[in-house]
């Protein structure tokens, strides 16, 4: 394609009006008057472009929802015999001249204003139906219009076909559409005058698959429909007009607020290639092929219609004795074609295939691959390609025996990008057997290429697993301002002494200054002790950490009462729970993510006996291996042995003063 033709396509204007832009302007200017004379009086206003349409020819409709309101729209489910498709929809505002004594200009607002392309199913003088609109509780319906619909005449000049290739397809397979338009040729002496060239006026040619928002979501065009159009411009007026597509810059409207200008649809011509096939009478004569390739490519299964091609114009026809060609007018369609799309086959579909179609990759990965009994690890499962991975799902490793016994797995988490699902697993080990995880299914998908089924599978991840870590009180770490400041509280035992060996000090018995000043003194102390002593109460009700070692055996208690008698996990988890809480409480810490670890630190750091702190541990690490390893022993005996471990805890704090 040359640079002159691709600057002059530009972007495809499409004409909203594709026909009949003055009829339009026409129906504008006498629908205002009617409106200012009606006032405020809602009214749905219709015409058509045409009266007169061949079968599968679509025509122009125009709704004016006057004074209905701004946001109103019509309601076109009367249209039963009609395809209809929305081309616009634009605001209306009017300004009429109102002479009273002298002139006054007033703005009018009317309303919205709808343009549709309906389409006749079936031939004959069909009645288009008034469509309707709701006012304030109040129904407002348009006036019937009366549409005469031909059939396609019996003529051999032109014929249309459409053949998609391959007939059926998988989903994202492409498939290709192909329109022929056959041009019977003209004897001697213009056998080798190219059809197209041999009248001024183009005929327009519409093709719904080349319309990008007919073609909708279900079929998505290879290349935009600039790219695909621009392969197959001429040079007006010699070739085809097709959809109505406009010379960038020519305006929505054309000449529909200006003044009328030529032509400015954009000519199309395919390279012809000339062909001998039969015409009406049986006859085998030459014609001339023209050619629309277009591809796309299905994102679902199901049936989808291209719609009617359609051709209408003038063609050379034959030459007079004077040696003119003369035309005839034609129209032509091809039948409607649909694209079948099949759903990937039952047979031989495995149980795991959730609906993924295309071409992926995947694979897993496990952290850490180092681990104690009970850590948890972190499993992210990857899966990228090309294709449809909307219904991809998480795999069900509860599935695999080995997973299910030898890990304990919460449910996954799932995140989606551009071609790539990704899924997160949370999993713990029960035992120091797991020393692989082992490969796990990621995905089973249909692949369009091979046309059969896929499953994608990760590799085995080597793991080491160990038993879960004692540690010695020795072991324990704490930071030095854990352990207090390693000083001493004292006690003054002196008292207060008054030695008085001044004699000037002796006065009248009647006056005693010294007894004044000394009750006067002790009311002082006295203010300043209840001033120290409220001040302590309202910090002490202000510290929260205080507050929280004051209930945090009671609070500990309770949580350990309330699993009595319950399964072994509830238990566990009550007791774990109750004992790494009390800790938390203690050292004023979040008990979230807190561990068994830490809880043995905590006490340790609170001056607690190593033998108590070493009971502490052995009742963890059995609620672990009852939650995550699956081992035996009943919950009652750990109910009983939590329960005497914290109330020696109690004891022992209570000693220290540490808790209430």
């Amino acid at each position: 394609m040359t640079a002159a033709r691709s600057s002059r396509f530009g972007a495809i204007n499409r004409l909203c009006r594709p026909v009949g832009c003055g009829v339009a302007a026409a129906f504008l200017l006498t629908m205002l008057p009617i409106a200012g004379a009606r006032a405020e009086t809602p009214e749905v206003l219709v015409e058509l472009d045409r009266t007169q349409v061949y079968v599968g020819e679509a025509v122009n409709y125009r709704v004016l929802l006057n004074h209905c309101g701004m946001q109103a729209e019509p309601d076109m489910s009367a249209f039963r015999d009609f395809d209809v498709k929305l081309v616009s929809r634009t605001q209306i505002q009017s300004t009429r001249i109102v002479n009273n004594g002298g002139t006054r200009e007033q703005q009018v607002r009317l309303g919205p204003l709808y343009e549709y392309q309906l389409t006749p199913h079936k031939t004959g003088r069909l009645q288009v139906p008034g469509p309707s609109v709701e006012v304030d509780g109040q129904t407002y319906v348009g006036a019937n219009l009366r549409l005469d619909v031909a059939d396609v005449d019996d003529q051999d000049l032109v014929y249309l076909t459409v053949t998609t290739e391959p007939e059926s397809v998988y989903p994202l397979q492409p498939i290709r559409i192909e329109l022929t338009i056959a041009v019977k040729g003209l004897p001697d002496p213009a056998t080798d005058q190219d059809p197209l060239k041999l009248r001024r006026t183009m005929p327009t040619l519409t093709i719904p698959w080349a319309d990008d928002e007919r073609l909708g979501d279900a079929l998505v065009p290879k290349v935009p429909v600039s790219r695909w159009a621009s392969e197959y411009l001429g040079e007006p007026p010699y070739g085809i007009a097709v959809n109505d597509y406009q010379e960038a810059g020519a305006g929505v409207f054309g000449g529909f607020f200006g003044s009328p200008r030529r032509d400015a649809r954009l000519a199309f011509h395919p390279t012809p290639r000339r062909v001998l096939r039969e015409d009406g009478r049986g006859r085998r004569v030459e014609y001339w092929e023209y050619d629309f390739v277009r591809t796309v490519i299905p994102q679902d299964a199901g049936t989808f219609s291209l719609g009617t091609a359609s051709i209408k114009g003038q063609f050379a026809a034959r030459i007079n004795t004077r040696g003119n060609v003369e035309l005839d007018p034609v129209y032509a369609i091809a039948p409607p074609l649909d694209v079948i799309v099949k759903q990937p086959p039952l047979t031989g579909r495995p149980a795991t295939y959730t609906g993924a179609i295309g071409s992926f990759v995947g694979g897993a990965d496990l952290t850490p691959h180092q681990a104690s009994v009970g850590d948890p690890m972190t499993l992210t499962v990857w899966v990228r390609g090309e294709g449809m991975l909307d219904a991809a799902t998480a795999p069900d490793l509860a599935a695999n025996e080995t997973i299910a016994e030898q890990f304990k797995v919460y449910e996954a988490t799932e995140k989606t990008e551009d071609g790539s699902r990704q899924f997160t697993f949370s999993l713990r080990p029960k035992t120091t057997a797991a020393q692989q995880f082992p490969a796990i299914p990621i995905l089973t998908y249909f692949d369009v290429e091979q046309e059969q089924y896929v499953t994608l599978e990760s590799d085995p991840i080597p793991i080491t697993i160990a038993e879960t870590d004692r540690l010695a009180a020795s072991q324990i770490a704490m930071s030095p301002g854990a352990a207090g400041n390693g000083g001493e509280i004292g006690t003054l035992s002196a008292g207060i002494y008054a030695n008085v060996t001044d004699l000037s000090q002796l006065r009248s018995d009647g006056v005693n200054l010294g007894l004044w000043f000394v009750r006067m003194g002790g009311l002082a102390c006295l203010f300043v002790v209840i001033a120290i002593a409220t001040q302590r109460w309202q910090r002490a009700r202000e510290d929260t950490g205080l507050q929280r070692r004051k209930g945090a055996v009671g609070r500990a208690r309770r949580r350990l009462e309330a699993a009595a008698g319950g399964s072994s996990d509830t238990v566990a988890d009550a007791a774990s729970g109750a004992l790494i809480g009390l800790a938390a409480d203690l050292c004023d810490l979040a008990e979230d993510g807190l561990t068994s670890a830490d809880a043995a630190a905590g006490f340790a750091s609170q001056g607690v006996s190593p033998a108590l702190v070493d009971r502490l541990q052995d009742v963890l690490e059995t609620c672990d291996a009852m939650r995550y390893a699956s081992v035996g022993g009943g919950s009652g005996d750990l109910h009983a042995e939590a329960a005497a471990l914290l109330t020696d805890l109690a004891q022992e704090l209570r000693s220290r003063k540490l808790t209430a």
